[in-house]
């Protein structure tokens, strides 16, 4: 949960929401956001992998904030149960997803092919502004490793 965003967005679309995540300290953020900003949504420090919540009991279940690259594939299945358990027979599971290679690719698609090289993102820690690139020049089959604070 990004201190609420979502859980804010679903309610101006006209939903009663509550919110969950297993930091308390987000949690305690997006519980001061919604009171300042007078938001009438619910928040719960609560594992996805567990839902504490009677059966049949949502219309939607929305997976935001592209949780995919967050979750091994056994969190995610267990996530997939819990959600289907707590949905209403005619309820919508939705889940957010972002295709980052693909997009990073597309905006960076004129910088990773500097002739003769090809370069590659190695690592990317956008909190931190950090980039390590990989240089290959495959005419020469020399390789170059760089980072970037």
């Amino acid at each position: 949960m990004r201190h609420g965003i979502s859980t804010f967005a679903l309610e101006e679309l006209g939903f009663e929401v509550v919110g969950i995540d297993v930091q308390k300290e987000l949690i305690e953020k997006a519980e001061k956001i919604s009171e300042e900003l007078g938001y009438k949504a619910e928040f719960r420090v609560m594992d996805a992998r567990k839902l504490d919540f009677p059966n049949e009991n949502f219309d939607l279940v929305a997976l935001l904030g592209n949780p995919l690259p967050h979750l091994s594939i056994y969190d995610f299945d267990k996530i997939v149960q819990e959600a289907f358990k707590v949905l209403k027979p005619s309820g919508v599971l939705f889940l957010e997803y972002a295709d980052w290679v693909r997009l990073l690719h597309q905006g960076y698609r004129d910088a990773l092919v500097e002739d003769p090289f090809i370069s590659f993102h190695v690592s990317l820690d956008t909190t931190k502004g950090q980039v390590e690139r990989l240089f290959i020049n495959l005419e020469k089959r020399r390789a170059i490793s760089l980072d970037k604070d």
